[in-house]
């Protein structure tokens, strides 16, 4: 390594355009569920929320049986995996992400269970945005389904 190659990797650094990027995004960043684990250690770690995400989350959606869900943006599952206990009968959840390596993270945890899953990725043109509102705060946005429900909360 000299300087210019030290040099380079700063400017790459301080870009953040490769953030925007699917193709990064899918084959680098988010490949599997590895760097997205080490955020979430952070959270843990450092957070101030007195309830873990995966129950606050859950607990927002106000699930009754047999209610059809679409989770975009599913990463490994982890929503669902933390509250297989919780669930009521005969939901059906569709999970899918822009990364084929989490949904395939998220179907080898969930596949088989008393629950029903399907699992899609990278083909569909759905967006869902989840605000980072400072170090624990989430808004989500999105779309109402017909005759669906859509609530958005924030999580601090």
């Amino acid at each position: 390594m000299n300087v210019l190659d030290d040099k380079r990797k700063e400017e790459v650094a301080m870009d953040n355009s490769h953030f925007q990027d699917a193709n990064y995004l899918r084959d680098d960043q988010y490949r599997d569920s590895h760097n997205l684990e080490a955020r979430a250690q952070l959270h843990q770690r450092f957070g101030t929320a007195t309830m873990s995400w995966r129950l606050w989350v859950f607990n927002q959606l106000e699930l009754k049986s047999g209610q059809v869900v679409l989770e975009c943006g599913c990463g490994p599952g982890w929503l669902w995996r933390g509250n297989l206990d919780n669930m009521p009968p005969e939901c059906q959840i569709t999970m899918t992400d822009l990364s084929p390596g989490m949904v395939a993270e998220a179907e080898a945890a969930l596949s088989g269970t008393a629950h029903k899953f399907n699992f899609r990725h990278g083909s569909e043109s759905w967006t869902v945005r989840l605000t980072l509102l400072g170090r624990d705060r989430v808004k989500a946005r999105g779309h109402q389904a017909p005759q669906g429900q859509l609530t958005e909360r924030d999580y601090s």
